[in-house]
């Protein structure tokens, strides 16, 4: 059986800080990321939340392989809005080849409007409410899985 390490990790931010520090810090909204460390294979989950969408994201690294090697996996993602004791949920699933070595860290799942989603104001924002993001990335060679799941308040109303 295989030895796992898992680690929740704001060091795994190490991934992608550098990419969205200046996106999602800066204005406020919350970011997340995990990883599951197995050997030298690096399996990464991510939810980053911007003012009008929410990047829910897997990805992979592995030092010991050519950036060329390419591994499929599979990112779950579910958003919840919760708003007066009501529940609004949407799920999405995608199973892909992602390639090592992705610059600025997950990038293999799901870029999400606020509108779309149904949880958006009318120019976009997100409504107000309670939101939970969390993203799953399986790797399907090893089997192992990673997660991270990320709640958010909104409180301002739609302006």
């Amino acid at each position: 059986m295989r030895a796992i390490r898992r680690s929740w990790v704001l060091a795994a931010a190490t991934l992608v800080v550098a990419a969205v520090a200046g996106n999602a810090g800066a204005v406020g909204e919350p970011f997340s990321f995990a990883t599951t460390r197995d050997g030298s294979l690096l399996l990464a989950s991510g939810a980053i939340v911007s003012p009008k969408t929410v990047e829910l994201m897997g990805g992979w690294l592995d030092n010991a392989l050519a950036c060329t090697e390419s591994r499929e996996l599979t990112v779950e993602v579910l958003v919840d809005r919760v708003r007066n004791g009501a529940t609004t949920r949407r799920t999405f699933e995608k199973t892909g080849l992602v390639e090592n070595c992705a610059e600025g860290g997950p990038n293999f799942g799901f870029l999400l409007r606020a509108r779309t989603l149904g949880m958006g104001c009318p120019l976009g924002g997100w409504r107000s409410g309670i939101y939970t993001f969390t993203t799953t990335t399986t790797d399907a060679t090893t089997g192992i899985v990673t997660g991270t799941s990320l709640q958010w308040q909104k409180t301002n109303r739609c302006g």
